[in-house]
């Protein structure tokens, strides 16, 4: 879900905007399409099936905190909103190390590393983001 949020919200930029974020945002499609293949992968050695019903998406996916930005010239609300993208997936993986909890070991070590590099872009989107966004774009943003 992560991932589709990325590349639609890039694609759909005014070019200003695509200009500043577009490598911001094909990172971050890289990043959770990374995190997604590297626990896809760990499902599979356990044993289980990786479910790509897109019937199933809405059940699992947090997509009441994720929405496409109102304005899609500025870079700041962009940005508001990966920053939201990228808290949801900490909170999943937070939540997937209590499941674990300890129990497998391997697993845990993955979740914990997808966690930290979260944790690490979230500091970067933050950071971004601390960028003032542009006058026509504060009543946007409210």
């Amino acid at each position: 879900m992560m991932v589709q949020w990325s590349l639609a919200t890039a694609g759909r930029l005014a070019v200003s905007a695509r200009q500043l974020l577009q490598t911001d945002l094909a990172r971050d499609s890289r990043f959770h399409l990374e995190s997604a293949s590297r626990l896809a992968e760990r499902v599979t050695q356990l044993g289980g099936t990786v479910t790509a019903d897109p019937s199933d998406l809405p059940y699992r996916a947090p997509i009441d905190s994720i929405r496409m930005p109102n304005n899609l010239a500025g870079h700041h609300e962009v940005l508001i909103l990966l920053d939201k993208v990228t808290t949801s997936a900490i909170s999943a993986y937070l939540v997937l190390l209590d499941v674990i909890g300890g129990s497998d070991p391997v697993s845990q070590r993955i979740i914990e590393d997808l966690l930290r590099a979260a944790t690490i872009r979230l500091g970067d989107v933050r950071s971004a983001s601390a960028i003032p966004p542009a006058p026509e774009q504060q009543e946007t943003i409210q």
